[in-house]
């Protein structure tokens, strides 16, 4: 490739200690390895310079660590310049070999608020991944109803009280479901930021696997574990058109006891466009099909 692309990090290979250092560590130094490869200039993302498209892993999220106001920063001087910001994060899909990649114009948009280009796609990509869509289950077969948690201060979720949205969600649900309810809270969550109530049965030491095999329906406000649920063909429902699984979830949650399915097919051909892994990146599919190479 040209030099019209650089790819901006946090993470530093030299300086293990820097205050930018941050995670998924894993993931990021994967792609800072694909980009090298492919000629693409990785740079510190305190040393800015524009470029016509600016490759940067994740959204703003103010008052997570040290340096996130390099990240803002980046993306206002591209978006004034008429210069592209190309927004990397994790898959939505078989998570641990996909990247989801598309454009943003601000520093907090991520998920569905980016732009994959990948409206009414063909089942092309669909039909390589491992996962396939699954027919939607009976709820009426289910005992529980799984709320999936989220991190307080994810960028996902700072649009919203998220201990406040979380408190009332499981409380109404106590009230209303003729289902048990599950929370599940999310891993990297190291702190409870709100009180259980009574009747709501935690979630321990079990996979996502685990708890979706037993849910009637699932809910989350705008959680990938909704994503993984559709696919699975368990009803769900979210609460921001963040989640790229907006389309084919439901958002009334006096609904639970009744929660309507959706024709997945098109969504699930969609969706695989929104995400490539190292493989097909080296060969530079994502950056053709979005129109920057």
């Amino acid at each position: 490739m040209d030099n019209s692309c650089i790819f901006y990090t946090y993470f530093n290979d030299e300086e293990i200690d820097s205050p930018l250092y941050r995670k998924p560590i894993k993931f990021i130094k994967s792609f800072m390895s694909c980009m090298r490869r492919m000629g693409i200039e990785v740079r510190d993302i305190r040393y800015y310079k524009p470029v016509q498209n600016a490759i940067v892993w994740g959204a703003y999220k103010e008052d997570i660590c040290v340096g996130h106001e390099f990240r803002k920063d980046l993306s206002d001087q591209q978006r004034k310049r008429g210069l592209n910001t190309v927004l990397i994060e994790r898959g939505y899909v078989e998570r641990t070999e996909y990247y989801s990649i598309g454009f943003t114009e601000y520093p907090r948009e991520l998920n569905n608020d980016a732009d994959f280009k990948n409206k009414n796609m063909p089942n092309d990509r669909s039909s390589i991944l491992n996962t396939k869509l699954k027919p939607w289950q009976n709820s009426d077969e289910k005992k529980y109803v799984l709320v999936c948690g989220q991190t307080f201060n994810d960028a996902n979720v700072d649009d919203v009280d998220y201990a406040n949205w979380l408190s009332e969600t499981l409380n109404y649900l106590v009230k209303v479901s003729n289902k048990k309810i599950i929370y599940r809270k999310h891993p990297l969550e190291w702190k409870q930021s709100i009180s259980i109530p009574e009747g709501v049965k935690i979630s321990v030491d079990r996979s996502i696997e685990q708890d979706l095999k037993i849910a009637s329906s699932v809910v989350s406000y705008n959680s990938n574990s909704c994503v993984e649920a559709v696919i699975e063909g368990i009803p769900s429902f979210v609460f921001s058109k963040r989640s790229v699984a907006w389309n084919v979830t439901n958002h009334d949650l006096s609904e639970i006891n009744n929660p309507k399915t959706f024709n997945r097919e098109q969504w699930f051909n969609d969706l695989a466009y929104t995400q490539w892994n190292l493989e097909e990146i080296e060969r530079g599919l994502p950056f053709k099909h979005l129109g920057i190479t």
